[in-house]
């Protein structure tokens, strides 16, 4: 009836690295921009109940008819927020998630064999649609406006879909730049000695509008 057990005796002069192993994904930190394309990482995602819950809530609101469109995330440091993050992010870039070659598989696999029903709900819901464009918003002193307006740009730049940009103040007032450069050089030299009492050059004026930057439109001499 009964088994038999061998214990190794652990000594002061052992290594913990030598009886205790780390799986690779927590060996190093997850920076979602940065590991977006990492397949090993994606793949070594370990998904737990709460987290499971987390994905199938996402993914039921991919139904056309949800109203539960918002997911907020939060949790103390190093509880994995990121991590997650970065599967769900993969997520919706993927389209044949269940295939044994994709990154999600692994992932996949531990949740059906904890719950066959969520699986089942994550990957026919993701099948229901085709693909995604992911906009990440990155937090700092810039306004929601300006973190948008520059993820959403950025997203559509490598999705090779920059002609789709809808035309913004900050594109209107360099096209405006342009026509006093060729049309008007009067007003042209006049406002670049106006904008060179504060910018360094015309120039890098132009690039910050180019990359969103409030106070110069609001204000050229700031």
């Amino acid at each position: 009836m009964g088994g038999t057990f061998m214990f190794e005796p652990v000594t002061s002069e052992m290594k913990l690295s030598s009886i205790i192993t780390l799986s690779p994904s927590f060996a190093t930190a997850v920076n979602i921009l940065h590991d977006l394309a990492n397949d090993r990482k994606v793949s070594a995602y370990i998904p737990t109940n709460t987290s499971t819950r987390i994905i199938v809530d996402i993914a039921r609101s991919l139904h056309p008819a949800s109203e539960n469109r918002v997911c907020l995330i939060t949790g103390s440091y190093g509880t994995g927020k990121s991590h997650l993050g970065l599967f769900l992010s993969r997520y919706f870039l993927e389209t044949d998630i269940d295939s044994p070659s994709s990154p999600l598989f692994p992932v996949l696999e531990k949740i059906r064999g904890r719950s066959a029903e969520q699986y089942e709900t994550i990957v026919a819901m993701r099948k229901r649609l085709g693909k995604f464009l992911l906009v990440m918003l990155w937090g700092g002193q810039e306004t929601i406006n300006r973190a948008l307006l520059k993820g959403l740009h950025e997203a559509l730049r490598k999705a090779k879909l920059e002609d789709i940009l809808p035309d913004t103040a900050y594109q209107e007032a360099v096209n405006r730049i342009e026509e006093w450069r060729k049309d008007l050089p009067d007003i042209y030299a006049r406002f670049e000695s106006h904008v060179l009492k504060k910018a360094p050059s015309l120039s890098a004026f132009i690039q910050q509008l180019n990359n969103f930057e409030e106070s110069l439109y609001r204000d050229p001499t700031r």
